[in-house]
């Protein structure tokens, strides 16, 4: 049955999402300071995915928009993990230096620790365990690379002291 194939290729990407996300995607997304910009693309072609799904369904009940949702979201969890890992590890360009000043560190009670920083102006996030050795007011030296997409990534932190 064609709801069947539908809801296995859905649940395979969520799989493959749950995989790559735990292979360090989680970090390369962390990573990236404008992780819009590679989401914006994928999550079109998630939306194209999960409405090829809806149409090729003959009975457009209920479940099948479920299923078409189910794939839709699948797509797009796999493919932005995809997409910060290939802009991360196959970026080939020059880590570009500049300073930064640490604002602040936040202790969550729930997920990582965090550090704030103020970089040309905008304030950024990160997992704090990048910042180590820093403190709130240092000048810290940034690496940044350019991202195989376009999608700029911290590459390093490293604080003054």
């Amino acid at each position: 049955m064609l709801a069947d194939r539908i809801t296995n290729v859905a649940g395979c990407a969520w799989i493959a999402g749950l995989i790559a996300w735990y292979a360090g995607a989680y970090a390369a997304i962390d990573r990236t300071l404008d992780a819009i910009a590679l989401f914006v693309p994928v999550a079109i072609v998630g939306v194209i995915g999960g409405a090829i799904g809806l149409f090729m369904e003959p009975k457009r009940d209920t479940s099948a928009i479920g299923t078409a949702v189910f794939l839709a979201v699948g797509l797009a969890f796999f493919g932005l993990d995809l997409a910060a890992l290939i802009n991360r590890y196959a970026d080939r360009s020059e880590a570009e230096s500049t300073r930064a000043t640490v604002l602040s560190f936040q202790d969550p009670t729930k997920g990582p620790r965090t550090v704030s920083l103020e970089l040309s102006g905008e304030r950024v996030s990160f997992d704090a365990t990048y910042a180590e050795g820093c403190s709130v007011g240092d000048t810290a030296d940034i690496e940044l690379r350019g991202g195989a997409f376009g999608a700029r990534w911290l590459h390093g932190i490293r604080c003054d002291h």
